[in-house]
């Protein structure tokens, strides 16, 4: 019959429209100098435009982890910014089955600090992180001891006085209250210094066995991972 007809039109569209993929994901560098020069690089399938929100991490540590989930956990839940962004007509694919969109745009300048940038579109997420920073780190470690350089990434001058802090930091997975598999960010203090005038703060002994450094300058914060020479 023609109601059997549309019926059956209507769910095969239906199928069609679900199986189509979509995906956003985003990307922007992790260390970056304060100014109006940081950019935030777009990519999705079928997704023509996407919800774009800027949060303040409130404990750098957490970057660490990797884990922009975990991350989420520790931002100040009012965006600092956010917009939508249209992404344009984009590209068909070869089969023409779907549409690529790709879009580099100026992130707006933002004071220092570390941020979580999700991008939301087509029922899909993607998250990255961004720190803003004057601070430049050059971290080396051996078996006796960790340097540490700081300088300024505008000026190229180097930072003296800057607080370094040696932590011991790792990550774990465990079940939350509700079953869920939820990731877990632990550091620990081991060791503490001040940058001279040259800039160089030098850990030694076994105070030196950690794998992360916080670098602070007044309110500018970074961190940098201590690898050996």
């Amino acid at each position: 019959s023609l109601m059997f007809t549309v019926l059956l039109s209507i769910f095969l569209v239906g199928q069609v429209t679900a199986g189509v993929r979509k995906e956003v994901n985003i990307w922007t560098s992790g260390n970056a100098a304060p100014g109006s020069a940081n950019q935030l690089s777009i990519n999705t399938s079928n997704v023509p435009s996407v919800h774009i929100s800027i949060q303040k991490i409130t404990n750098v540590t957490k970057i660490y982890s990797g884990d922009t989930d975990l991350i989420s956990r520790y931002t100040v839940k009012k965006p600092v910014k956010e917009w939508d962004e249209n992404l344009g007509e984009g590209e068909p694919s070869y089969s023409q089955r779907d549409i690529y969109r790709h879009k580099l745009i100026k992130l707006p300048v933002l004071p220092v600090g570390s941020y979580l940038l999700t991008a939301k579109g087509g029922y899909n997420t993607s998250k990255t992180v961004i720190n803003i920073t004057n601070l430049t780190v050059l971290v080396k470690k051996s078996q006796k001891q960790i340097l540490v350089w700081v300088t300024d990434s505008v000026k190229h001058n180097p930072v003296s006085g800057a607080r370094i802090a040696l932590l011991s930091a790792y990550t774990a997975s465990k079940k939350n209250s509700k079953g869920r598999i939820v990731g877990s960010f632990t550091s620990q203090m081991l060791s503490t210094g001040i940058t001279g005038s040259d800039g160089i703060c030098i850990i030694k002994g076994q105070k030196s066995k950690g794998n992360l450094v916080l670098i602070s300058k007044g309110s500018d914060q970074t961190i940098a991972e201590c690898k050996n020479v």
